[in-house]
């Protein structure tokens, strides 16, 4: 950690990338939060970042900024393949570092950067923004008040219609492309957050749309001892399929709507209004605990600052971070894991 610093002194942060990533799940948290101060920002072209904040200097370079961008706090939100070395860069230069998901690549490149930041006392924390979710917060309020009773089956899907394939590098034949490292890690992250590690896992990859160059579909197969959980992503998906399932012993909990911030974010709205996260009853899911009088839920509130506020606790009060570097590591390799198993067409242990 650093040391002579205030626990009430803001955050000085560089922010490495600007992005869909920087510009709109990022950004628009750390200019409404007092606790943190973005000196600094790499931005490979443009100048759209300082429109944001005007009194961070604008690099072209993060060895330069590492340098002179007086930041204890580096947020990663560059092109995935990029991630491990850029993160190692920032944890030698004795920073704090934040990585969007997929943390890393590989498992062992995210090993190798949690044993340097563990060694010389630096956060290193996963980007896993959809925990906070109205959606996922409210699953876990059903799943943890035992609502539905013993969890048997579970079913989360994150799905697009986008029948042409983008030129964006997502979606290129290019290292950290398709769609199992973009959506993917969001779905892994509520498995492992709800159940834990599975015993045994399989998967499917794949390429649904003409001219698809990398897996634009998955289905990934989780096995526990009393329960099996099912994770779906798609980009062919026009109909309204539910977002979250859930079927325990005395119920289920089932939900379509997705959470409003990505709208509002990408609409320019900064999050600081009173109402912000909050899902109007049309939205809330639908509770069975009684099969033949389903119940409207209440959606809790959804709030990706929250992320935000727990990382200025860890780093100022050495509380837990929001998400810890352990939850990362396994998320991808899971990630392994599923590619592995469509490969040899058959369940592995998760090891």
């Amino acid at each position: 950690m650093m040391d002579n610093i205030p626990g009430t002194a803001p955050i000085s942060t560089a922010l490495i990338g600007f992005g869909l990533s920087g510009r709109f799940f990022h950004a628009p948290f750390l200019k409404t939060n007092p606790g943190f101060r973005v000196t600094a920002v790499m931005q490979r072209h443009g100048q759209d970042a300082q429109h944001m904040f005007p009194q961070a200097q604008l690099f072209r370079d993060i060895d330069m900024l590492l340098q002179h961008g007086n930041a204890e706090l580096i947020i990663i939100t560059t092109p995935n393949d990029t991630h491990a070395e850029l993160a190692m860069k920032a944890l030698k230069a004795r920073k704090h570092v934040v990585i969007e998901k997929p943390v890393t690549l590989r498992a062992s490149e995210m090993g190798e950067l949690m044993a340097y930041a563990e060694k010389q006392h630096l956060l290193l924390v996963p980007f896993h923004n959809r925990r906070f979710d109205s959606g996922f917060r409210t699953l876990q309020q059903v799943v943890q008040h035992g609502m539905i009773g013993e969890i048997v089956e579970a079913c989360f899907q994150f799905n697009r219609w986008r029948p042409q394939p983008r030129s964006h590098w997502r979606e290129q034949a290019l290292p950290g492309s398709g769609i199992l490292y973009d959506l993917g890690p969001h779905l892994i992250d509520h498995a492992l957050c709800l159940f834990g590690k599975p015993r045994w896992l399989t998967a499917y990859l794949g390429q649904q749309r003409p001219g698809a160059l990398v897996e634009d579909a998955f289905d990934i197969w989780l096995a526990y001892e009393k329960r099996t959980v099912k994770l779906h992503a798609g980009m062919l998906v026009s109909d309204p399929a539910p977002r979250y399932v859930l079927r325990g012993t005395q119920g289920a909990f089932v939900k379509y709507s997705e959470d409003p911030q990505e709208a509002l974010l990408r609409q320019g709205h900064l999050p600081n209004i009173p109402e912000w996260g909050v899902e109007p009853p049309e939205a809330w899911g639908i509770l069975y605990s009684n099969p033949t009088t389903p119940v409207p839920f209440p959606s809790l509130r959804g709030d990706y600052g929250l992320f935000y506020r727990q990382l200025h606790q860890a780093i100022r009060h050495q509380q837990a971070p929001p998400v810890s570097a352990r939850d990362g590591y396994d998320t991808i390799r899971l990630i392994e894991l599923a590619m592995e198993s469509h490969q040899r067409k058959q369940w592995l242990p998760f090891s």
